[in-house]
């Protein structure tokens, strides 16, 4: 009887641990990186944070720490988000929407502080319906008011941000 109750405490234990494991891993925390195919062999880059996350996982179990390596590989999330950008006040950056919205949305376009992620100025902002096309490009501004800094220029859609690029504003 005890033997039985120490092998289902042992299982309950593991699946707690993966559980716990997966939950911690590059692709909860940066959401941004979600759905995203992994980036081409010349372009990776791992984000040494996440890997050393998911490794530490490691300690606690050989099947946590795999788990949350195996995902954020096949996944993408263990790999940095795109290439930063170096724009100065005032510049514009091209955005292409390509085909009917599938849903009714609220797209926004901000740009936003790197470190709290909260909303610096808003560059472009549209309601489209189901079906609706939008212009093939759209050209955004750097507004002056921006102090020179870090930021990210984030695509929200209904309030989610769907992708993120990060944005260093020179003087």
């Amino acid at each position: 009887m005890k033997r039985l109750f120490k092998s289902r405490f042992l299982a309950l234990m593991v699946m707690v641990a993966m559980v716990v494991g997966t939950a911690r891993c590059g692709l909860i925390i940066y959401k941004e990186r979600r759905d995203r195919k992994p980036p081409k062999p010349d372009a990776r880059k791992i984000d040494p944070a996440v890997l050393i996350m998911d490794c530490a996982w490691l300690l606690v179990g050989i099947i946590p720490g795999a788990v949350a390596l195996i995902i954020d590989f096949a996944t993408g999330g263990v790999y940095l988000s795109g290439k930063t950008s170096n724009l100065r006040s005032g510049d514009s950056v091209a955005f292409r929407f390509r085909g009917p919205a599938p849903v009714d949305a609220n797209i926004m376009v901000i740009v936003e502080d790197r470190a709290t992620r909260k909303a610096v100025s808003s560059l472009f902002m549209k309601d489209v319906s189901r079906g609706e096309e939008l212009e093939d490009k759209v050209i955004l501004s750097i507004p002056e008011s921006i102090d020179p800094g870090a930021y990210n220029l984030a695509l929200k859609i209904d309030g989610v941000t769907k992708a993120s690029w990060g944005l260093n504003i020179e003087p």
